[in-house]
């Protein structure tokens, strides 16, 4: 009976490095499932976070005291409506970009007064269906900064800067009195260049705990 023989060296060495890369590969495809899984619930935390903003806006412009609506010019006045004897509040708190941790979502201003809001992260979104009543749109996205959450209340789709009229489109608008151009509302309280100060509010987190969806 002969013998059994050894591997050889070098077979072991290249049963090592298939062994390796399978691994390799299996560890690339469970970071980017769990990477992709990551931005769909952040998308879902876009999606609250953009509606609260967008009901509280409508919620600011519908209890306009008198006959003539107003819509609100800083997001404190969602926070605190100061227009009624005892102030009401439209927006629990001034949240985040989900998508961008840390960051704030960036206003969306017409005719110097706040109608939305939308993120400023960079991508196509994954979700293509399932979007809630006024937001369909939102399936035809290429990129997060179609995702805008504007109120939907009398006259704002005839403001400048809406589709359809002078300079719109993504970005097109400026920041609202008191609030600074280039950084929404979540850049902090601290003076600007000229020492008068932003009045502008620190993002909290992008939802309140618990959050289901």
């Amino acid at each position: 009976m002969k013998p059994l023989r050894r591997p050889s060296r070098g077979a072991v060495l290249l049963g090592f490095l298939v062994l390796l890369a399978a691994s390799g590969w299996t560890a690339a495809r469970w970071g980017q499932a769990a990477a992709d899984e990551r931005q769909r619930e952040a998308e879902a935390e876009l999606l609250w976070v953009g509606q609260q903003y967008r009901q509280a806006i409508e919620s600011y412009y519908n209890a306009t005291p008198g006959g003539v609506k107003k819509l609100p010019v800083r997001v404190e006045e969602l926070l605190e409506d100061k227009r009624f004897p005892t102030s009401r509040r439209h927006l629990r708190q001034a949240y985040g970009d989900p998508l961008r941790p840390g960051a704030a979502l960036k206003l969306i201003v017409r005719a110097d007064q706040l109608v939305g809001v939308r993120s400023e992260a960079k991508g196509l979104p994954f979700r293509r269906t399932g979007f809630p009543v006024g937001l369909e749109k939102f399936a035809e996205a290429t990129d997060y900064a179609e995702w805008e959450f504007v109120a939907n209340v009398r006259g704002v789709s005839n403001l400048p800067g809406a589709p359809g009229t002078a300079a719109s489109g993504p970005g097109a608008a400026s920041a609202p009195v008191g609030l600074s151009p280039s950084s929404g509302f979540g850049s902090g309280l601290n003076g600007g260049a000229n020492g008068a100060g932003n009045n502008v509010l620190n993002p909290l987190r992008s939802s309140p705990p618990g959050l289901n969806r």
